[in-house]
């Protein structure tokens, strides 16, 4: 949830008891979190809420540059795929992570740009990976760095594939 507080009085008002992920926009008025599995805004001044309904399910989400009315949200989905090791592999990533490990599923993720003016929902960036780490509008409004967590896959199959002097093969994403 969430909650403003007057720092003179001591005085708190809860905005909402169940919203998730807030961030504050850059100018201090207004909050974008999750809520049911969509988008709320919130005006930190009147408490008045509004919700969006997305194209899928925001796990995360940031504002886009001030003015712009986009909003950035994170989704992850499982695939239904599943990586399958072997006995030996297994005994690998048990032995260095003491995981017991014999299959992982694939998930694929994304970042949408959500724009509340004119509700266009739009895929700006989709892989195949765990999840979105870290999602970061850079200060010049013109670059959106995101962060991936590689497919368990990956991480993995780099540990059942370790070289003789226990190091790992490096993870590599194409951007």
């Amino acid at each position: 949830g969430v909650a403003v507080m007057n720092p003179n009085t001591g005085v708190d008002t809860v905005l909402d008891a169940e919203i998730t992920n807030v961030k504050l926009s850059a100018d201090g008025q207004t909050l974008v979190g999750i809520k049911n599995g969509q988008l709320m805004i919130i005006d930190v001044a009147t408490g008045e809420s509004q919700t969006f309904p997305t194209t899928a399910t925001p796990e995360q989400v940031i504002w886009g540059a001030l003015d712009t009315g986009n909003i950035y949200y994170s989704v992850r989905q499982n695939t239904g795929e599943v990586v399958s090791f072997t006995p030996d592999e297994q005994q690998t990533i048990l032995n260095a992570t003491n995981l017991e490990v014999s299959e992982v599923s694939i998930n694929q993720v994304g970042v949408h740009r959500f724009n509340i003016e004119t509700n266009a929902d739009t895929v700006v960036y989709e892989t195949s990976a765990y999840a979105i780490g870290q999602m970061t509008l850079l200060p010049d409004n013109r670059l959106l760095m995101v962060s991936e967590i590689p497919s368990l896959d990956d991480w993995f199959s780099s540990i059942a594939n370790m070289t003789e002097d226990n190091s790992v093969p490096q993870l590599k994403t194409e951007l």
